[in-house]
């Protein structure tokens, strides 16, 4: 099944509050979905989950979220997320929540912030060793 109808099919289960809320729904590369078939029903999908008190990831690059407007939009709205090694506008821009000013050397691999209500906490993500 592709990803439009997937999406489609789990959006009216969910508008249709058929479904119970799965632990979580995550999006890989959800900005790259703009502009194609399948943006509007990952749009709905979003909207439905997140209406429905479902947790949703959206993962992409932050170069690629600025061009999602209307993917980005719920996210943004909600003023919540996971941004590992921002750059200083990635919180404006991505959630609405400024970080200050960042120094990439502040921040090794998996050291970001956590956003939740609007407000960013300085977080590390356990990483293995290679």
């Amino acid at each position: 099944m592709d990803v439009a109808a997937l999406a489609a099919r789990l959006a009216e289960r969910f508008e249709s509050s058929s479904a119970d809320c799965p632990k979580a729904i995550l999006i890989e590369h959800l900005p790259e979905f703009t502009a194609g078939e399948a943006e509007s029903a990952l749009d709905r999908l979003v909207s439905a989950a997140l209406r429905e008190g479902c947790f949703v990831v959206g993962e992409g690059e932050t170069s690629a979220w600025g061009q999602a407007y209307t993917l980005s939009r719920p996210f943004k709205a909600g003023r919540a997320g996971l941004l590992v090694t921002p750059g200083d506008m990635d919180g404006d821009s991505l959630l609405g929540t400024p970080l200050g000013r960042i120094r990439r050397a502040d921040f090794p691999p998996g050291r970001g912030f956590l956003i939740s209500a609007g407000r960013a906490r300085k977080l590390q993500v356990a990483m293995e060793e290679m």
